[in-house]
């Protein structure tokens, strides 16, 4: 971004001391110069409430999708607008049909049916006003696709042979690779392949802002040339009123940056309702109020502006804004900016008492270079100065002071007194000498205490070039200070030529605070910044400068302010496909579970939590879903589960559980040549996403390990990255989880080799119940279960933990599980569990031994 004015006076002159006001060193460098003295979603459907609806009507209700729950609820409040659900309005403001596909007012449906397909398929036909549209096999389940009225989602939802709803949001991708070419206009975004946002079209086709509303802060947007209309006739801004400049600048050097960041915006999140521009110029106030504009209607805001005296150890007016903002629910994306590493940190040393701080071993200056400028074209920085003591309060005077490469003469310094103002200082460095010019830094104090105080001074050196620390580079951060809050999402930046690395310019953390915003002592609190890494050099139709890194002509937008709307635009995307549910919270963390890991493990400095991965952050933020199908881990909490995925738009969504928790590796092991699994793992009741994997290119395998809580269901959400050749893509999903605590019941079978109605209990939902046997002779094994609370599953496993029987038994029924080829000696596992994990309660099971002759005499 360029700053259009400068914020400070500075002194800029040069002057002789005297003997007694200079070092007086002797040394040939500065190695060693000793200076002398001078912070449930509104319009959700709540089951719970409604009187009209008995506990399984709730509990139905609930297994359906967040829209198609509203829809559901809508139809059964007689909303007029849900008789016609393509035009249905979700609590977020998107437009079903714009998601979804909706056929004579009938919404499309896909229904996952593990076992019962004929008789699902009765009981459709039955149910009036539904049409079947067609029916597809896979070797361990079934899918229904059916037409549903609204007034008939509940219905579906209580088919016991269902086990997963899912709105249709798609069609299935084609054989051979599909190109899904750069969204709008004239000029495209090169983030959208640098950041997987095409993969996100391959999965989602829907997927495209959803008509959520975005803001942008920044210079200018509607000042240079024909501003929003010239974007708009090349269709790199949207027409039809869908652009609104709130407030622009006024006066200055417009650049029209922020139409800039919206052209961006609009190339990854095309479909939003609202690109919204607000001008940051005009002051800090300016700036916080405009904020407080664009909150007021837009769910996601993202700026590129800094003001040099926002405070760095307090939350200043825009800092504030920002947290008011997201503490409403907003979501707010802030630049790193592009200071690089240019700032130097230290807690106040004078080992000599005479007011210099001494940077190490009583050397009191810093030495840095600036590049060569000229007259015509000289080389000018702001350089500020902040110390830890509230705004408005100062108690020390610290003075910024610059000297020559031979530290006799001082360049600059400011002379501000900070008592009882606030604790900023600046000076202002200019280079048009024709050759690099040596400087060194020095910080004094004026008056005051100064034992314990933590100082910082930054280069305003907007690309981070303009200076170079030639020592005592902490690394002691150099981010925006409204990007530091807690609150706001910090972005930095690489280029898409090269995007696991970072920019050299792309600001720094880490960020702290000293003070609460009433002044008071807190902490200190270091966090975590920057939070992820985006990017820059990427095309506009009109802003920045044609790149090398790229073979076409257009100008390439570079900078933090290039990689925050982007990321921006990835957050709207997110939000879209998560039904408008996202917070802050939300995002950040589906951001930072799916991020690319860069530079050191985990978080750092640099590049945060890592570059951002559109598709996986998607598939996060959307959460678990409908399951479309259930797994019953055996009693070594196993499972080894063959399936396909049905084209490149098939997201398959898995539910399992445990009785006992603890250490679990899921993984999905490809089976086709083209395939590139990703594979996601939410705590089902929480919404709450647990781990994601993604193997990085074809021809690998997606696994993660993650701790599973005993009794809470967990979804997996497995998909391709990558096109694949051909109508299915075959997999094989593995559970590989903890052992399971076990019911020996061998002590009860009396001597007939019979255990009579042991009267069991699953308490909670999501858990069930192993029931062990030795078995006392060779023979056949029969486990009945009778009258369970529940639509039941009744295993029997051997004890290597294979499968010998499975039956599903109804609520209130009787069902029994026969098993040939019984060795005595050998333990037999019974496990019942509720089907689906959808309820819970009493059962009894008996289970009786028998040898092949007392068998054969009994039946034959």
């Amino acid at each position: 971004m360029r700053m259009t004015s400068p914020l400070f006076l500075c002194l800029m002159c040069s002057f002789g001391v005297s003997a007694g006001d200079r070092p007086n060193t002797g040394l040939e460098t500065d190695s060693d110069v000793s200076l002398p003295p001078v912070q449930v979603v509104a319009g959700r459907p709540n089951w719970e409430a409604r009187s009209d609806l008995d506990a399984a009507n709730r509990a139905a209700a609930r297994r359906l999708p967040d829209a198609l729950q509203e829809l559901l609820a809508a139809t059964m409040d007689r909303r007029p607008d849900a008789m016609r659900p393509e035009h249905f309005r979700l609590v977020d403001g998107a437009e079903y049909g714009r998601i979804f596909q909706v056929q004579f007012d009938k919404v499309v449906v896909d229904l996952t049916v593990p076992y019962a397909k004929d008789e699902t398929l009765d009981a459709l036909r039955y149910l009036d006003g539904i049409d079947v549209l067609a029916s597809a096999d896979a070797p361990a389940f079934h899918v229904i696709s059916v037409l549903v009225p609204p007034a008939r989602l509940l219905d579906v939802a209580l088919l016991p042979g269902v086990s997963g709803i899912h709105a249709a949001g798609g069609v299935t991708g084609g054989a051979g690779i599909v190109l899904h070419p750069k969204a709008q206009g004239a000029v495209g975004n090169q983030a959208e392949q640098a950041l997987e946002v095409e993969a996100v079209r391959r999965v989602f086709p829907a997927a495209d802002g959803g008509l959520l509303r975005i803001g942008t802060l920044s210079d200018s947007a509607n000042r240079i040339g024909g501003g929003v209309a010239t974007s708009q006739g090349t269709n790199d801004l949207p027409a039809g009123g869908r652009v609104s400049v709130v407030a622009d600048m006024v006066g200055g050097s417009p650049t029209d940056e922020g139409r800039a960041m919206m052209e961006l915006i609009h190339d990854i999140a095309p479909g939003t309702a609202q690109l919204a521009f607000a001008t940051a110029t005009g002051g800090q106030a300016n700036f916080a109020s405009n904020i407080n504009v664009l909150a007021t209607t837009r769910e996601i805001i993202n700026d590129d502006y800094v003001y040099f005296a926002e405070p760095w150890y307090q939350d200043g007016v825009v800092a504030q804004a920002v947290n008011t903002y997201v503490g409403n629910g907003g979501v707010y994306f802030a630049l790193n900016h592009n200071f690089g590493n240019l700032s130097y940190e230290s807690v106040f040393a004078d080992g000599d008492a005479d007011n210099y701080h001494e940077f190490s071993g009583g050397d009191e200056v810093q030495q840095i270079t600036m590049p060569s400028g000229t007259a015509a074209n000289p080389v000018s920085i702001s350089v500020v100065l902040q110390w830890a003591q509230p705004l408005g309060a100062a108690t020390t005077d610290l003075s910024l002071e610059v000297w020559n490469a031979g530290v006799d003469t001082m360049i600059s310094n400011s002379t501000v007194n900070n008592i009882g103002g606030d604790p900023i200082e600046s000076v202002t460095i200019t280079n048009n000498t024709g050759a690099p010019l040596v400087l060194n830094m020095a910080v004094k104090r004026i008056s005051g205490a100064v034992a314990g105080l933590t100082f910082k001074y930054q280069f305003f050196a907007n690309g981070a070039w303009q200076v170079v620390m030639n020592e005592y580079n902490g690394g002691s951060g150099t981010l925006t200070p409204h990007a530091g809050t807690p609150s706001a999402i910090a972005i930095g930046a690489a280029p898409f030529s090269n995007r696991d690395v970072a920019e050299t310019y792309s600001g720094r953390g880490p960020f702290r605070r000293f003070f609460d915003t009433a002044g008071a002592a807190v902490g200190p609190f270091t966090y975590d910044k920057p939070d992820f890494l985006s990017i820059d050099r990427v095309n506009t139709s009109f802003f920045g400068s044609d790149s090398g890194d790229d073979a076409d002509v257009f100008p390439n937008f570079s900078g933090t302010s290039a990689a925050t709307p982007n990321a921006a635009a990835v957050g709207a995307l997110m939000m879209e496909m998560a039904g408008g549910t996202l917070t802050r919270a939300d995002m950040h963390r589906a951001m930072r579970m799916s991020a690319i890991d860069l530079g050191t493990a985990a978080h750092d400095t640099t590049y945060g939590w890592g570059r951002i991965h559109a598709l996986g952050a998607v598939v996060l933020g959307m959460g678990p879903g409908a399951e479309e199908y259930s797994l019953y881990p055996n009693q070594f909490g196993d499972v080894n589960f063959p399936q396909n995925l049905f084209g490149i738009t098939d997201v398959d969504r898995i539910e399992f559980s445990f009785k006992t928790g603890g250490s679990t590796t899921v993984s999905v092991v490809e089976g086709h040549a083209n395939m590139d699994p990703m594979l996601a793992v939410f705590l089902q009741v929480f919404d709450l996403p647990l781990a994601l994997a993604y193997d990085g290119g074809v021809g690998d395998d997606a696994q993660l390990v993650f701790g599973a809580i005993g009794g809470i269901p967990n979804t997996a959400a497995i998909l391709s990255s990558a096109d694949f050749i051909g109508a299915a893509a075959d997999y094989s999903f593995q559970i590989n989880g903890p052992d399971q605590v076990i019911l020996d019941r061998t002590g009860s079978l009396n001597g007939n080799g019979d255990d009579v109605a042991y009267a069991g209990n699953i308490g909670t939902v999501g858990s069930m119940q192993f029931a062990g046997y030795t078995a006392p002779f060779s023979g056949v094994m029969i486990a009945t279960l009778n009258n369970p609370a529940f639509p039941a599953v009744l295993r029997v496993y051997d004890n290597a933990g294979v499968e010998l029987a499975t039956r599903l038994i109804n609520t209130g029924s009787v069902g029994n599980a026969f098993i040939p080829s019984i060795v005595a000696g050998q333990q037999y596992v019974v496990q019942i569990v509720p089907s689906g994990y959808v309820s819970n309660g009493a059962y009894t099971l008996s289970v009786n031994f028998q040898t092949d002759a007392l068998f054969k005499n009994g039946f034959e």
